[in-house]
């Protein structure tokens, strides 16, 4: 089991791995993906993503966003590429701590998995401002998406996905892929992902090859254009 950081975005964020996302792996079924939300603190004075872009200018370059993965620091700097606010990134080792300096206001805003941001936002410590998906998520229906908050075609969503080894035998292959595809059809997953923010997938190893070559695409351009170099 995997995610879009081992299999789209780290081919771009370093400059040599122990491993080679497309040649090293059988392609199973995507499993599910989980949009993001941007939030910033409670008592902060934006309620929109144009109050964070217009804050953002007024700091000059001095606005600060934190980061706990691949995901989340991506997806604030695409919405830094798409709104051209100018904001200075901030990395965690993880999401849980760059959420807690977001409330103890030591840094301004975040773009944050939505599972560990959401109990802080139903308790509000923070306010969600935007979600990153192509329609509003279900457990955030009155807060619009980053497209319809003036960033027309952003998009982003974290995805989880199997894979084999290269070389499994196709038959062992195409078994557990059906097997995942009916899994992932049921109520019990809908209603296990659905509390955490997620949605369940599935598909086909064909589609999953084709979806990781676009994906990693996808990722290696953002990455290019927010100028991040490399480890």
């Amino acid at each position: 089991i995997t995610t879009n950081t081992t299999h789209a975005a780290n081919a771009s964020l370093f400059k040599k791995l122990p491993y080679d996302p497309i040649k090293d792996f059988a392609p199973v079924s995507l499993i599910a993906k989980s949009g993001l939300v941007l939030v910033v603190p409670s008592d902060s004075p934006v309620r929109t993503v144009a109050d964070l872009t217009a804050l953002a200018r007024q700091r000059q370059g001095k606005l600060t966003f934190g980061s706990g993965s691949s995901s989340t620091r991506i997806a604030s700097e695409l919405y830094k590429i798409m709104s051209g606010a100018p904001a200075l990134h901030v990395p965690y080792k993880g999401v849980p701590q760059a959420l807690t300096d977001l409330m103890g206001h030591q840094i301004d805003f975040m773009i944050s998995d939505i599972s560990p941001a959401r109990p802080l936002i139903q308790a509000g410590k923070l306010r969600a401002i935007a979600v990153t998906t192509a329609q509003r998520h279900p457990l955030f229906k009155d807060v619009p998406t980053m497209d319809e908050s003036g960033l027309p075609g952003y998009e982003l969503t974290a995805w989880v996905a199997a894979f084999f080894p290269a070389g499994t035998p196709t038959p062992v292959v195409d078994q557990m892929s059906s097997f995942i595809q009916q899994a992932m059809g049921s109520s019990a997953a809908a209603e296990h992902f659905g509390k955490t923010g997620g949605q369940p997938l599935s598909s086909t190893p064909e589609e999953l090859a084709a979806f990781v070559r676009s994906e990693t695409a996808k990722w290696a351009k953002t990455i290019k254009a927010a100028g991040i170099e490399p480890e």
